[in-house]
């Protein structure tokens, strides 16, 4: 076989990758939660929201996107586009022709002030204000308008003391309370998948002193309720048990620590590695289902939309392997709209690594062993389908043969190095050195 290409489009955050090593537990845990949050947050706006409708446009002339400014009028163009309240967006105006006169661009409770020149601004919308143009009366020049919006959104957060506050509460690694025990005021955020239409629940909690960045989640696409200084939300969704009892951690360890995010541009998947001391050990998916049986239904919804994670510590090698993620109980998911455990397998594995199936390296005709990833529920009866369907750009590498960072070619017409190892996955990446420690 030759490597697989790549069904979706991955980006990886600018600054993804970044090293935590300050020897300071609690620091590294609140660093990288920021980041994290910033990463997809801020980092991934690549939906356009501009549309061809909606358009209020008297003294302006042409079509969507681009305008024209009849010189003299004073008359606003606008959209019906409407902000979503915490959602992070990027305001693009691109100006031709112009020769005097400026124009300012509000939406989402924010300005560009006063314009007359390509550029943008970027934002987190503080209302549901929609899109307007107000010009001055003397500007001549054309315009083409571009709004694009997050995939996700921090909508809901407690900082450690305000309890329950609406939108993004941490500002900085001042506003992340770690606590040791559950119960005690600490950090949490729901935060929004604007594109598949659920929620992620992140708390730092952690369950004792050698154990941080202790994460609760939960994928719903109904509602969150409630959330105190000591209690995180409830919601109507599910919440995915991890590794230890309720949740996945980095150990308190001085060893380097680094964080990774990927992200389709389409929004349908987010991925996130945390590897520590040259080793992968917790990784979290909210993925789509690729190509999933039809019927499969809990609570009235089809279990498209999954999330799971898993906490790699394992007793011989500290990381991700291929017996901790195909056997292990806590590497299991939930899906929106009712729990269901799911198990990982590898299509064509068997009783041994030799029956999967074998890539060859276009450049220096090494082989790997290799396999797509598929999903099998294993919740009982009930919900015994067999393989469900496959995960998006997502194989198995026989960890004995590749070791974490390397990188594997797409094909050998393109000899890019289109795919990374982290642990025992294989999954697409930029192309640029990825970084362990």
């Amino acid at each position: 076989m030759t490597m697989p290409t790549k069904d979706k489009t991955w980006l990886t955050p600018t600054g993804s990758g970044v090293v935590y090593n300050s020897g300071v537990a609690a620091t590294d845990a609140k660093a990288s939660l920021l980041a994290l949050k910033n990463y997809m947050c801020q980092s991934l706006v690549n939906v356009e929201l501009l549309a061809s409708g909606g358009w209020t446009r008297a003294g302006w002339t042409g079509a969507h996107p681009t305008w024209t400014h009849t010189s003299g009028n004073t008359t606003a163009l606008s959209n019906t586009l409407a902000a979503i309240q915490y959602r992070y967006y990027t305001v693009t105006y691109t100006v031709a022709g112009r020769t005097t006169g400026d124009f300012t661009v509000t939406f989402g409770g924010g300005s560009s002030g006063a314009v007359s020149a390509t550029g943008s601004w970027s934002a987190i919308a503080s209302s549901t204000a929609a899109f307007v143009v107000t010009p001055s009366n003397l500007f001549d020049g054309t315009i083409t308008f571009s709004v694009k919006g997050a995939t996700w959104s921090a909508v809901y957060g407690c900082d450690g003391s305000n309890a329950a506050a609406n939108g993004d509460q941490w500002a900085t690694t001042a506003s992340i309370i770690h606590s040791s025990a559950v119960g005690t005021a600490h950090s949490w955020q729901v935060f929004y998948n604007h594109i598949g239409a659920y929620y992620f629940k992140y708390e730092d909690c952690g369950s004792s002193s050698t154990a941080y960045n202790y994460a609760i989640t939960s994928v719903s696409s109904a509602t969150y309720t409630g959330g105190s200084k000591t209690s995180s939300p409830t919601t109507l969704g599910t919440t995915v048990p991890g590794t230890p009892a309720a949740g996945t951690c980095w150990n308190a360890s001085t060893t380097q620590k680094v964080l990774h995010v990927q992200v389709t541009d389409d929004g349908t998947c987010t991925r996130v590695f945390m590897c520590q001391g040259g080793k992968c050990e917790i990784a979290w998916f909210m993925d789509t289902i690729k190509n999933p049986v039809s019927g499969i239904v809990s609570s009235g919804e089809i279990l498209d939309k999954l999330y799971f994670s898993w906490n790699s510590l394992n007793a011989s090698t500290d990381q991700v392997t291929y017996a901790n993620y195909i056997t292990a109980d806590s590497q299991l998911s939930a899906c929106a709209g009712g729990q269901i455990t799911y198990r990982l397998i590898a299509l064509g594995y068997s009783a041994t690594a030799a029956s999967l199936l074998t890539a060859v390296n276009p450049r220096n005709a090494n082989t790997w062993l290799m396999s797509p990833m598929a999903l099998l529920t294993q919740s009982g009866a009930a919900y015994a389908y067999g393989i469900d369907g496959e995960m998006f750009d997502f194989w198995e590498v026989y960890a004995a043969t590749i070791i974490t960072g390397d990188s594997l070619e797409a094909n050998a017409a393109a000899p890019v190095y289109a795919f990374v190892s982290i642990g025992a996955f294989a999954i697409p990446w930029n192309g640029g050195t990825f970084t362990i420690s």
